[in-house]
C-alpha cells in the first residue's frame, strides 16, 4: 500500500496558469492571503521571496509553492518596494494572451530581465485534508544549474501547451498536470526533511511507523486496537504508542478515526448509491449511528446531509454540461 498515493487520491485539484510576467529590475509585487495554494516558477533572471518577514533566495529554475495561499512577496532585490497584484495588471504593459485566465505582461525597469510562470491551485476540502495540514506554508525546489528539474521543465512544457490550447478537454488535461506538479513537489520536500518535522507525511519514512501507516491505509475497517498496531511496528505498547504520537502528530487511534473519516466522504460521494449504512461498514463501523456521530463531529453535518449538499452541485453540472451539447 502506498500511503501518499492513497491520501492523493482523496485530494480534487482544480489547477490555473495565472501569468507569465517578464520583469525587469527593479520590479515587486506582494501577493495577499489566497483561498488556495499559489506557485512561482522562475524561468530565467533571479530574485528574492519574501514570507513573514524571511528572505529566501531564488534562481532560474527554482520553483515557490504555498501550500495554504500564504501572503508573500516577490521582489528583485531586498530593498525594493512591492505593488499589488492589481496594480501589475493596471500599470504591465500586456505582451499576449496565454490562455484562459492567464496573462503576459511586462513590469518593471530596464534593468536584469527575469521570467516568471505564477499559478494558482485550488484544493477540495482543504481545511480537512490530511497532507495539507503538515505541509509547511512554503516549499522551495531548487533548480539545477540554472535549469527547472528535467521533471518540472516537462510538465512546464506541457503546462503551457494546454493553458493556450482550445481544444476539447484542456481544462480537464492541464488539472491532470496541476496534479503531477503538486505531486512531484511534495515528493521532493519529503525527500529533504527529517521524519519527525513533516507529521505522518515524514513518519512514512520510519520502518516501524511507516509499516504500520500502510497496514491502517490497507486495512481501514480492521478492528484497529494500540495493542494490535503495536504489534504490527514490533514494538511494546507504550513505546509504539509515544513513538507513533511523537512521529504523526496524534495518536494511533486517533489517526485511524480521522483516515476513516477521510475515506468515508470519498466513499460517500463515489458509492451515491450505496446506503450510509454500507459506507460506515466499509470503514468499520457496525452501528450506523456510531459512524454517523464520528462523520459530524469531523464534518460538522450527519453523512447523509453532507453527501447531499455536495452531490447536488455536482449532478446539477453534469446536467447542463449534457445540455449543452
Amino acid at each position: 500500500m502506498d500511503v501518499l498515493a492513497d491520501v492523493l487520491r482523496q485530494l480534487r485539484v482544480e489547477g490555473s496558469v495565472q501569468g507569465r510576467l517578464e520583469l525587469g529590475a527593479p520590479w515587486g509585487f506582494y501577493v495577499d492571503q489566497l483561498d488556495s495554494a499559489s506557485f512561482h516558477i522562475l524561468l530565467r533572471g533571479s530574485g528574492y521571496l519574501r514570507l513573514d518577514g524571511e528572505l529566501t533566495a531564488l534562481s532560474a529554475g527554482d520553483l515557490a509553492l504555498f501550500p495554504s495561499g500564504s501572503p508573500h512577496e516577490l521582489v528583485d532585490s531586498p530593498d525594493t518596494l512591492p505593488i499589488s497584484e492589481d496594480e501589475v495588471r493596471r500599470v504591465g504593459r500586456p505582451h499576449s494572451r496565454c490562455g484562459v485566465g492567464c496573462e503576459r505582461i511586462h513590469i518593471g525597469g530596464d534593468g536584469q530581465q527575469s521570467t516568471l510562470i505564477c499559478g494558482r491551485l485550488k484544493f477540495d476540502s482543504p481545511e480537512s485534508h490530511p497532507l495539507l495540514a503538515v505541509l509547511p506554508k512554503l516549499i522551495v525546489v531548487r533548480g539545477e544549474n540554472g535549469q527547472a528539474a528535467p521533471w518540472l521543465d516537462q510538465t512546464l512544457r506541457l503546462i503551457s501547451v494546454e493553458s493556450t490550447s482550445e481544444a476539447p478537454g484542456a481544462q480537464i488535461a492541464l488539472d491532470r498536470l496541476m496534479d503531477l506538479l503538486f505531486i512531484y513537489t511534495v515528493r521532493a520536500w519529503l525527500s529533504q526533511v527529517p521524519a519527525g518535522d513533516a507529521g505522518w507525511l515524514g513518519a512514512l519514512r520510519d520502518s516501524r511507523i511507516g509499516g504500520v501507516l500502510q497496514r491502517i491505509h490497507a486495512e481501514p475497517a480492521a478492528s484497529w486496537t494500540v495493542e494490535s498496531l503495536a504489534r504490527t511496528s514490533g514494538m511494546s505498547r507504550s513505546g509504539f504508542a509515544a513513538r507513533f504520537s511523537d512521529l504523526v502528530g496524534e495518536s494511533p487511534l486517533r489517526y485511524v478515526t480521522s483516515w476513516r473519516m477521510r475515506l468515508a466522504a470519498k466513499l460517500l460521494l463515489d458509492q451515491s448509491d450505496s446506503s450510509v449504512a454500507d459506507i460506515a461498514s466499509q470503514v468499520g463501523y457496525e452501528s450506523e449511528p456510531a459512524f454517523g456521530v464520528v462523520f459530524k463531529r469531523h464534518f460538522e453535518s450527519p453523512p447523509a446531509r453532507w453527501r447531499r449538499e455536495r452531490l447536488s452541485p455536482e449532478l446539477e453540472r453534469k446536467a447542463l454540461t449534457n445540455l449543452s451539447q
